[in-house]
């Protein structure tokens, strides 16, 4: 280990922890060779913006010789400013690309569920790999986003499956990586704490467990019961009241999180049910679920219902 080095692993600790756990990651999976142009998908979130950090630290010491770049989809939403990040990004030294994609262009953020949004967002980064020549794009996924999805899957759709550390697509023209696999969600925390990512405030905040996730705020967000619903929104109402005193960076994630339930809510409240789940469970439509199902982009507040339940984003 050489001596510029040894003084950075004292300075972040963390930082070196992580970046050791993502080595071994790197290895056992095969992730990265020689000559690899690696694209790197960044939110703008701790997770992302971490790996980054964490890449660069790697590759100090790799043997084997990588470039990686940021990579940033731009939709163009009213409520995200990408020239913080991309300030942040020439702060750090970090190449960057910003391309902008129109498919959600005439929609608002708000009205996007997470399923859209994560689609057109891979749809534009496959379409930048290709375009750019990277042959491997790179999620900061860590330990607890995989093992909450084998659970959602098991519990929701009733099939063992997860995000692979390394997957291969296109016949392996591309290839998906992630270097966090092996990193727990507190050690992501905890290095965003010491890098002092400037999307957040670096003040200790609360996330919630793995446990939470899972066996809590998902079943009731999901639960075609009313009630479950309004109990769903208080926790959320909550988390956004508590992050906006110890962690006002973070505030619009939870803000967004809160913005969801509630429109799950609207929902259960005009129609008792998600309409969207009839077709799998072999339900019959009424004529009122058809129409609000035709709006395209209408998200989840039925057209003519009053404001959701609950504070919303532009509350307080």
């Amino acid at each position: 280990m050489n001596e510029a080095r040894f003084r950075k692993d004292k300075e972040m600790p963390t930082l070196f922890a992580v970046s050791r756990r993502a080595g071994q990651a790197l290895v056992e999976f095969d992730m990265i060779r020689e000559g690899d142009r690696i694209a790197v998908a960044v939110s703008g979130g701790k997770d992302s913006l971490s790996l980054l950090h964490v890449l660069r630290d790697r590759r100090r010491v790799s043997p084997v010789k990588f470039d990686f770049t940021a990579a940033h989809i731009d939709f163009e939403f009213s409520d995200f400013n990408p020239q913080i990040l991309i300030g942040y990004l020439e702060k750090e030294g970090f190449p960057y690309l910003v391309a902008k994609a129109d498919s959600l262009k005439d929609e608002k953020h708000e009205d996007i569920d997470c399923f859209r949004w994560s689609w057109n967002r891979r749809k534009a980064l496959f379409q930048l790999a290709d375009r750019e020549g990277f042959n491997k794009i790179a999620f900061g996924h860590h330990m607890d986003d995989i093992v909450e999805t084998i659970l959602l899957n098991q519990f929701y759709r009733g099939e063992i499956a997860a995000m692979k550390p390394r997957q291969e697509l296109f016949d392996g023209k591309l290839v998906i990586i992630r270097p966090l696999a092996y990193v727990r969600e507190e050690a992501m925390v905890r290095l965003a704490q010491e890098l002092a990512l400037q999307l957040t405030s670096g003040k200790k905040e609360r996330t919630l467990s793995l446990i939470e996730r899972v066996f809590v705020y998902m079943p009731l967000m999901h639960a075609e019961d009313i009630q479950a619903q309004r109990l769903s929104v208080g926790y959320f109402a909550e988390l956004v009241e508590e992050s906006r005193g110890k962690n006002p960076g973070n505030s619009h994630y939870y803000s967004y999180s809160l913005d969801y339930v509630n429109r799950h809510c609207a929902i259960v409240e005009c129609f008792g049910r998600f309409p969207h789940r009839n077709k799998v469970l072999g339900r019959t439509s009424t004529p009122e679920e058809i129409e609000f199902l035709k709006k395209s982009g209408s998200g989840f507040l039925p057209q003519g219902r009053r404001e959701p339940v609950g504070r919303g984003i532009s509350d307080g």
